[in-house]
Formats: structure tokens, C-alpha cells, sequence
């Protein structure tokens, strides 16, 4: 029986204990799992359940502490698909409700300077799609110039950031 497995069997019978509203065998099972899991996808699913069962018996303090690891993996998922701007919102989250964490400072600054650069390069190809689209649909122009636009335009159009703008302008 691989690991994978372990941690879904573990998981199934937490549901189940969850669904029979046995509260304190659901969290038994729901952290053998994460024990078994520790590096498993679905972590983050085994916290939130583990959570919402903490949550029945009136535990509010280890439910909360479920409910930041969520935040936590979460984060480190989203940054790890290159999704920063997400990763970024889930630790400022984080940090809201478990001000003292230090171990989510760190994550902060990284993700703030990525998402500070993305944003600037993104300003920066919105001004540049808009100076190209200007320039490509004016009529006072010269054709070489209209035509070194429109090809410009295209380039951008590869961009992810560039294509979303030229689908806002309605270009594409």
C-alpha cells in the first residue's frame, strides 16, 4: 500500500466518522492522515476537514490553528505554480490571523517583490499596447509606421499580460 494510499483511506474514514458525527474519531483519522501525508496534494483538504470537525466539539483554538496551516500550504501551492499574486493574498491572510508567525515574514517579502515587479511589467505593457494601438488606427500616420505597430501588437499579443489587455480593448 503506497503513502497515497494510507492517506486516502485515512481521509475516507474521517469523512465517514465526520458524516456519522463522530467528531473526535473524524479528527483521530483526519491527522493520521496528515501525519501519513505530510507532503501529500491534498493537505490542505486534510486541515480544512480536520478544521470543520474541531469546530463541532467546540475547539476553537486547534481550529483555527488548521485553518492558518490551510492558508500556509495554500500559499506555498499557489507560489509554486507561479500564481504570486494569489500566494501573496493567502499570507497576508495568514499573517492577519496569526499576527505572531514568524515563519510566514519570510514568504512575505519574497512574494511582495514579485508581485510589486509583476505589476510594474504589467504597467509597462499596458502602455505599451495602448501607444501601439494608438498608433496602428491612426489615419495621419505613415503606412510604415501603422504597419511596424500592428506587428508590435502581435509581439505583445504573445504576452499573457499583453493579450488580456488587447481582449479588453476588444482588438482580439
Amino acid at each position: 500500500m503506497t503513502t497515497e494510499d494510507v492517506v486516502l483511506e485515512f481521509k475516507e474514514k474521517g469523512n465517514e466518522s465526520f458524516k456519522n458525527g463522530k467528531w473526535e474519531e473524524a479528527i483521530e483519522y483526519y491527522t493520521k492522515a496528515i501525519i501519513n501525508g505530510e507532503h501529500h496534494k491534498q493537505l490542505a483538504v486534510l486541515y480544512k476537514n480536520r478544521a470543520a470537525a474541531y469546530l463541532k466539539i467546540n475547539d476553537f483554538d486547534s481550529a483555527l490553528a488548521d485553518s492558518t496551516a490551510t492558508l500556509f500550504r495554500r500559499s506555498q501551492a499557489y507560489e509554486s505554480i507561479g500564481k504570486y499574486e494569489e500566494a501573496y493574498k493567502d499570507a497576508v491572510d495568514l499573517l492577519k490571523s496569526d499576527p505572531n508567525n514568524k515563519t510566514v515574514q519570510p514568504i512575505l517579502e519574497r512574494l511582495h517583490k514579485i508581485t510589486q515587479q509583476r505589476a510594474t511589467e504589467n504597467a509597462q505593457t499596458s502602455t505599451k499596447v495602448n501607444k501601439m494601438i494608438n498608433l496602428a488606427f491612426d489615419l495621419t500616420q505613415p503606412i510604415d509606421k501603422r504597419k511596424s505597430a500592428m506587428n508590435n501588437i502581435v509581439v505583445l499579443a504573445r504576452e499573457d499580460v499583453g493579450a488580456d489587455l488587447l481582449v479588453k480593448e476588444g482588438i482580439f
